[in-house]
């Protein structure tokens, strides 16, 4: 004779239940786990992404400041018997040895640095023809660049008013309302 549903025992009902309630909790957690897991992976895949892109940058700057005699480090990364030296003074002394920046005069291409020693000559060569120029090391005379306030607008009628100069001569920066003159001559209009 079968029972009726009033007379089934609660805990024989209760136990089943249970059990079923902390499987389906633990299968919530294996998903949520699942799901904080990959949500780790993209992150750590994004910032992946971005330190190479740093790097691919970073050797961009590295090799745009080689042609003007600046060494910069092949990786930011720290290795830890390297850690006697300081980045920032080696670069610093890099900087008291670049004196100028020159132009090859027959092609007009910038000229390569040769690193040399302290003792010698800075020497710069042009890559496409045998050109080489030795540039002392002390500066016997430090010529500044004349800074001039510029309106941010010139306009058709200032430009014929103006007097003519050589187009090398002159850098106008208009964003920052300033303007750097070298000392040329005027030439005829």
């Amino acid at each position: 004779m079968r029972k009726s549903p009033a007379y089934y025992n609660t805990k024989e009902l209760m136990i089943p239940l249970i059990e079923l309630e902390t499987e389906t909790r633990i299968q919530h957690k294996a998903t949520d786990i699942e799901g904080e897991l990959h949500e780790m992976r993209s992150g750590f895949l994004q910032a992946e992404n971005r330190l190479n892109d740093m790097k691919t940058q970073w050797g961009r700057i590295r090799e745009n400041l080689a042609i003007v005699g600046l060494n910069l480090p092949l990786d930011l990364t720290v290795v830890e018997d390297h850690l006697a030296k300081d980045p920032g003074d080696e670069i610093c002394h890099q900087l008291q040895r670049v004196v100028d920046i020159e132009f090859c005069p027959t092609y007009g291409m910038l000229l390569k640095y040769e690193l040399s020693n302290l003792h010698l000559p800075a020497r710069f060569f042009c890559p496409t023809c045998p050109y080489v120029s030795q540039i002392e090391q002390k500066i016997k005379r430090k010529q500044c660049l004349i800074k001039k306030e510029i309106d941010p607008i010139i306009t058709q009628d200032d430009m014929k008013n103006a007097p003519k100069t050589d187009q090398s001569q002159i850098m106008v920066t208009t964003r920052l309302h300033t303007s750097n003159f070298k000392q040329g001559r005027l030439m005829n209009p």
